[in-house]
């Protein structure tokens, strides 16, 4: 048995483990509840980290936001930011969140830059940025999202109503086999979690 999940709570030689999928939790629970007092090997997956993509956007706005509000980079980084995910997340480091985490820190500094009038990246600069991501990635042969070697598909063949009914701005996708379901289960949430999506 397989299932994605986050460690919530460690105590001990006790691990409280949040099923994230709500949908087959009754599933998982009835499996491990059978695995009770028995030896079992977990494997930690660290695919959920944030993506190159967002890693580089995040480094990029703080920047910005740095140079514009006439802060030392490093400053704001650690100050601002930091201190805003070890509120929000318990995560010490600013790289160190998972891809949804991270993209609510980067809408964040973004609503923050809106509200206090910054000027950072244009639409224009931002969506340039993804359409060298996926071009490369088409390219390439390789995954936009892990690296891994995967296949280009289009988008509109891709069996989701979430994805047809999208105008993502551009028409193909290098996807692993992984990312690819993950794109066909939750549709237009993979693109915006993974920042791969242009603003409209």
């Amino acid at each position: 048995m397989q299932f994605i999940g986050k460690i919530k709570e460690v105590k001990g030689n006790s691990i409280t483990i949040l099923i994230d999928n709500s949908e087959n939790s009754e599933v998982v629970t009835s499996h491990a509840r059978r695995l009770m007092n028995k030896l079992v090997t977990v494997f930690a997956d660290h695919e959920h980290k944030a993506t190159f993509l967002q890693r580089a956007k995040l480094q990029g706005i703080i920047n910005e936001m740095a140079s514009k509000m006439d802060i030392e980079t490093n400053l704001l980084k650690i100050e601002v930011v930091e201190e805003f995910i070890r509120r929000k997340y318990g995560i010490e480091g600013m790289f160190e969140g998972t891809k949804e985490e991270t993209s609510i820190l980067i809408n964040a500094l973004h609503e923050f830059c809106d509200d206090q009038d910054i000027e950072i990246k244009s639409k224009a600069e931002a969506d340039k940025e993804i359409d060298k991501l996926i071009s490369g990635s088409n390219r390439h042969k390789t995954c936009a999202i892990c690296g891994s070697p995967g296949e280009t598909i289009e988008l509109k063949e891709m069996n989701s109503k979430y994805i047809k009914e999208w105008k993502m701005g551009y028409s193909h996708i290098t996807l692993c086999d992984k990312h690819y379901m993950e794109a066909i289960n939750t549709g237009v949430e993979f693109f915006k979690k993974n920042l791969i999506i242009k603003k409209r």
